[in-house]
């Protein structure tokens, strides 16, 4: 089964983004630095690095997605769920068809391995589990 594909972010969306957390650079410059650095032929380049250039070396706190839509590997069932803030969910039953969902390795719970958004302790950089 395929991945299903995830839409990226509008400009529009981009820019709210911006505006919501004061970034001080413009648009242009933003989306200019990120290309560059993801399509860098330097193997040490970080988009993350370049990210925290746009607020002067520091990245905002960002606020915590608690929701994920998590869609089973078996049937292609998707569900939106709330994810708990401190804690890895590390098993998830698929509505749809019933399947246990486990992580897959290297992950640490079923919303990093299956759902559209990582799991809070992930998001914050935090340890898991």
């Amino acid at each position: 089964m395929s991945k299903p594909k995830v839409a990226g972010a509008s400009d529009a969306e981009v820019i709210a983004l911006l505006k919501r957390y004061q970034c001080p650079t413009p648009f242009h410059e933003v989306r200019t630095r990120f290309l560059g650095s993801i399509a860098s032929p330097v193997l040490g380049a970080s988009p993350m690095e370049t990210v925290k250039q746009l607020w002067g070396g520091e990245l905002p706190e960002f606020n915590t997605i608690l929701e994920s839509v998590i869609t089973c590997p078996e049937c292609g069932f998707a569900k939106q769920e709330v994810m708990p803030v401190d804690a890895c969910q590390f098993y998830y039953e698929c509505a749809g068809c019933k399947t246990l969902l486990r992580p897959k390795p290297g992950d640490c719970c079923g919303f990093c391995s299956f759902g559209s958004v990582v799991c809070p302790p992930i998001q914050q950089e935090r340890e898991c589990c």
